[in-house]
């Protein structure tokens, strides 16, 4: 694995554990299918962003 991957996986893994935390105190407060319908609607926008990644991995030819 490379040094990128293994960053951006650490980062994943680190930004998933905050919004759990977080996201799941907001449920407690506000409702928990509200905040799971909102968590659903970021977890697309930022799935569908990925695609104009401008950091894109070429095969070697």
């Amino acid at each position: 694995m490379s040094a990128t991957c293994s960053g951006w996986l650490t980062g994943y893994i680190l930004v998933t554990a905050v919004l759990v935390v977080s996201f799941g105190r907001l449920g407690d407060i506000y409702g928990r299918v509200r905040i799971y319908n909102l968590g659903f609607v970021i977890f697309t926008v930022a799935g569908n962003a990925l695609v104009f990644d401008p950091f894109t991995f070429s095969s070697p030819s």
